[in-house]
């Protein structure tokens, strides 16, 4: 795997959830944790369980214990969600400075919890995982934004991010 291409698929991942909170910042408080009948329930909830599932993965990873699933409730307001979204996005991107193009080949072993099965899988293939993983609830969060708030959302597609990136 390329690392320069991982590397650019991860800023346009922080690219679209950067636009994605310029959504969520004029979002009524209330709005941002009320419980909706759709996937993982609130914008809040979508949001925390992105920032938790990218953490535990750079931990796993990194071959470091792992901290349990974020409970949503541990971060009752936008503002603590996005404190954490901070950091965590900081740990991924320390990461991707950090490791090699010939570590992003290295198989590393994980457990598929829902599955009961213990799997392995490249660097690289988890984190192009880690990515998309974030697309489908950042998708889903923008579904929710226009259908249960009414409010603006973007075009996320990674030819908008190079369009703007001017490249």
């Amino acid at each position: 795997m390329n690392k320069i291409l991982l590397v650019e698929f991860f800023d346009y991942t922080f690219w679209a959830f950067e636009r994605l909170w310029g959504c969520l910042d004029p979002l009524a408080e209330a709005d941002f944790t009320c419980e909706v009948d759709y996937s993982l329930g609130s914008i809040r909830n979508q949001m925390v369980h992105v920032m938790s599932a990218n953490t535990i993965w750079i931990h796993r990873l990194q071959d470091q214990p792992f901290p349990p699933h974020f409970d949503p409730r541990d971060y009752p307001t936008r503002a603590a969600v996005r404190a954490g979204w901070t950091e965590m996005q900081a740990l991924v991107t320390g990461y991707l400075g950090a490791v090699s193009e010939a570590q992003l080949n290295e198989k590393v072993a994980w457990r598929w919890q829902s599955r009961n099965v213990n799997a392995e899988s490249t660097r690289w293939q988890i984190l192009l995982h880690v990515a998309n993983h974030a697309t489908d609830h950042r998708t889903q969060i923008l579904t929710l934004l226009g259908r249960d708030f009414h409010a603006p959302t973007f075009e996320q597609d990674l030819l908008h991010y190079y369009v703007e990136k001017g490249g």
